[in-house]
């Protein structure tokens, strides 16, 4: 903490709609340093709810823009939502400005876009390795007068709470693109550094002008996970540390979340994913972080389930307070008994005022107890995921993102290896050499796998004058590379950069054979036709499909995000695929699936061609039932799926 804990109550003049505010404060501020139980939700619900004053709703928004980016219609809407939700307990009366996860992002130039249920930040056309902050941008105008807006329809009735403007690499990640961030982890380092501390910079500069907005007195409230502190707080994150390495983590990461968190008072780091588990360690050596919330991920069970208890004593033995996320009434008892009462925030999944009654039973007896000792834990195991060890830069193996995992079904040949290795993050030149300065010969497979691009084609023209035929460069050094590349990613010993590196060495290298290989079908497995579905917007688990069949020997054709039912039948009768494979990683989106296959039937093309469905919240079932022909939950399978429907495997 930078200043401290406080152990008092700020003096403001608010007259909120909550009853037991003080009450509720007074467990906040024991929970920031280390005690006692936050009863909590994070979304409020209206249903069986008293009205807290008769405030009418607005008018049903205009359009999408009315919707998120009209501040005069969300203050409304927010007075009318804040009104008539349910604060019993420790729930807050707070309205959520948000305008979309990491607008920082939107601030710095990237492109607002409103859809049904959350705000999409698009890459900035405009965007510059030298990142700067404009005071005047409009979209720093926009967060500005939503927040005043809001406190002004506010009355002291309710808290207006801090946008979530994230930081870090996530941030950069939505100005240019997940995938030129992650490549920039290997490419050009010094620049990524320098660029996250502007990213820094700007974040204090941006978060106090607003806080200066938004505060009662010193206090505050946050829009995510609708939280308070007596001080200047924040949720910190870098959900885009599942792709990276440890080593890439306490470059890229650590330093500048320690830096926030020197700085601002209360802070709260949204752990998100089994993916980013082996980065705990690093967490834990950031002493001045006060608490660590943990997001399991879809296809988990959620915040209260068994299978989290031991993350929880970790991270309470490591000094930080917690806070378990979507915790059902039943699991609270359980819960409580094995992790204890000291530093606990429960955001519980309410549906009823009964359920909070039922909570507030249970929570208030553990209140009334002593405190509940329990033993240390130095190691979590967690079934079916990798366990959280020391750190270590050579050793540590990890499965890294969860779903995306990839290698390619090359059972049939034997997979050569490289006679030395190197750690996961650091590039191999192009013009390499060895210790007696002798140039080293990399041949195509060595260079694929080292993501040397300038290798790869220099070794591929090599081979080619060499007299090798285009096909047995392919089928001999090419595929066998991807599939090397793949078995490391899937052990952990490599991550999403390396991955990426080497598809790019193998793409570099392919398009000197590409002329050579025209008209011959022998050189190619089959025809695929990739895409994520309308309404969502992400693609880093597309694009490593993607690279792993073509890598796999796949013609593919990536017709990339949001693409509409239209696009991907116009797709389909114009390029004749084999295989349509469709995306999806909301749960919102995955049912337009359905649409598309719809579609297709409709277009009299349905049994021209194959579809493959695939994505974090997508399962096998779904899949039948959609009557989709293939499913897969991550690369190497959907690789192997593939090969299987085109008949080579």
């Amino acid at each position: 903490m930078a200043s401290g804990m406080k152990s008092f109550l700020t003096e403001i003049t608010m007259n909120t709609w909550k009853s037991n505010l003080e009450e509720t404060k007074r467990h906040y501020i024991d929970w920031w340093n280390h005690k006692g139980i936050v009863l909590n939700m994070w979304e409020h619900f209206q249903t069986g709810v008293k009205p807290h004053a008769d405030i009418p709703a607005p008018p049903t928004p205009k359009s999408l823009d009315q919707k998120w980016f009209d501040p005069e219609w969300r203050a409304e809407y927010l007075d009318w939502y804040v009104a008539h939700s349910s604060l019993m307990a420790d729930m807050l009366p707070v309205a959520n400005t948000q305008l979309g996860p990491g607008s920082l992002a939107a601030i710095l130039g990237g492109v607002f876009e409103g859809g049904e249920d959350t705000i999409w930040i698009h890459p900035d056309p405009k965007y510059s390795d030298d990142i700067k902050f404009d005071p005047r941008h409009p979209n720093f105008l926009l967060h500005k007068d939503l927040l005043k807006a809001v406190k002004e329809k506010s009355k002291g009735n309710y808290y207006v709470g801090m946008p979530d403007l994230m930081e870090g690499l996530d941030v950069l990640a939505a100005l240019k693109g997940t995938d030129k961030v992650l490549l920039d982890t290997v490419m050009q380092p010094e620049v990524l550094e320098r660029q996250m501390q502007q990213i820094n910079d700007i974040y204090f500069k941006v978060y106090d002008e607003l806080y200066d907005i938004i505060r009662e007195g010193d206090e505050m409230a946050f829009c995510y996970f609708s939280s308070w502190a007596p001080g200047k707080m924040t949720k910190l994150q870098s959900d885009i540390s599942t792709m990276i390495s440890e080593t890439d983590y306490r470059r890229f990461v650590q330093p500048f979340i320690r830096e926030q968190c020197k700085k601002i008072d209360y802070t709260l780091y949204h752990l998100d994913g089994v993916g980013a588990m082996r980065h705990l360690p690093a967490l834990l050596e950031i002493e001045e972080l006060n608490a660590i919330q943990w997001t399991p991920g879809v296809g988990e069970p959620q915040g209260g389930s068994p299978k989290w208890y031991d993350l929880y004593r970790r991270i309470l033995d490591g000094g930080k307070s917690i806070m378990a996320c979507w915790v059902t009434v039943e699991e609270l008892r359980p819960l409580l008994d094995n992790i204890g009462t000291d530093g606990i925030h429960l955001e519980m999944d309410f549906h009823s005022e009964a359920e909070v009654e039922q909570a507030l039973r249970i929570v208030d007896d553990y209140r009334e107890r002593p405190g509940i000792v329990r033993e240390p834990h130095d190691v979590i195991t967690i079934e079916n995921t990798a366990s959280i060890r020391p750190f270590d830069v050579n050793l540590e193996v990890n499965r890294i993102i969860e779903k995306i995992e990839g290698k390619c079904d090359t059972s049939s040949v034997s997979k050569p290896r490289l006679k030395t290795s190197r750690i996961p993050g650091v590039p191999v030149k192009a013009s390499t050499e060895s210790s007696d300065n002798t140039p080293v010969i990399m041949s195509v497979f060595d260079a694929i796998v080292a993501g040397n691009g300038n290798a790869a084609v220099d070794a591929t023209r090599k081979a080619l004058d060499s007299g090798e035929l285009p096909q047995d460069i392919i089928n001999g050094q090419m595929i066998k590379a991807m599939s090397e590349v793949g078995q490391r990613f899937q052990d952990g010993k490599a991550f999403v950069p390396q991955l990426l590196m080497a598809g790019r060495a193998m793409k570099a290298a392919l398009e000197l054979l590409k002329p050579m290989l025209a008209g011959s079908k022998s050189t190619t497995v089959g025809k695929v036709v990739i895409g994520t579905v309308k309404g969502d917007l992400h693609d880093i688990g597309k694009n490593l499909v993607a690279s792993m069949l073509e890598g796999c020997g796949f013609e593919v054709l990536n017709i990339g995000i949001d693409v509409p039912a239209e696009a991907f039948v116009d797709a389909v009768r114009n390029n004749d695929p084999d295989i349509l494979c469709m995306s999806a990683l909301l749960t919102t989106t995955m049912t337009y699936m359905k649409d598309v296959i719809s579609a297709l039937e409709d277009a009299g093309l349905r049994d021209k061609v194959k579809i493959m469905v695939g994505g974090a919240p997508v399962s096998q079932h779904f899949a039948d039932e959609i009557g989709a022909d293939g499913y897969s939950d991550n690369a190497n399978s959907a690789v192997n799926v593939a090969r299987r429907l085109v008949g080579a495997s």
